[in-house]
């Protein structure tokens, strides 16, 4: 089950809107991992319950809504300026620097390096 924060923790690292997965479910608590992975456990009225769908998944997948912004708004603006494969890469090594923690780790890292290097590559020909 996923819960969303919404009444912040920052001390404990629970920042509101956050989604969490819940590890363990008592009556009055939740534990969950705060966003240094650190369990903590939390009285559920700082909480909501995420309904989990298709839908959510494929419109706004946790591992893309995390924080206060979502990742393709950050992706439009900071490409609004840029073209071809110039916008592609520099979204790319964003979305993965945006999701590592969430979805596939270090993975994810690589995949941003990749990326950072072929825009490297082709923004030094000819230099």
């Amino acid at each position: 089950m996923k819960v969303r924060c919404i009444n912040s923790i920052p001390i404990v690292g629970i920042n509101e809107n956050n989604i969490y997965e819940v590890l363990e479910e008592y009556p009055t608590l939740y534990m969950i991992l705060n966003d240094g992975n650190l369990p903590v456990s939390l009285s559920k009225s700082r909480f909501e319950v995420v309904k989990e769908s298709l839908d959510d998944n494929v419109n706004h997948p946790s591992h893309y809504t995390h924080g206060k912004y979502e990742c393709i708004d950050i992706l439009q603006d900071i490409t609004s300026d840029l073209q071809g494969l110039d916008a592609i890469c520099t979204a790319n090594a964003v979305k993965y620097l945006w999701r590592w923690k969430h979805k596939n780790g270090v993975e994810d890292l690589k995949k941003a390096v990749w990326y950072i290097n072929r825009l490297i590559e082709e923004n030094s020909k000819g230099v």
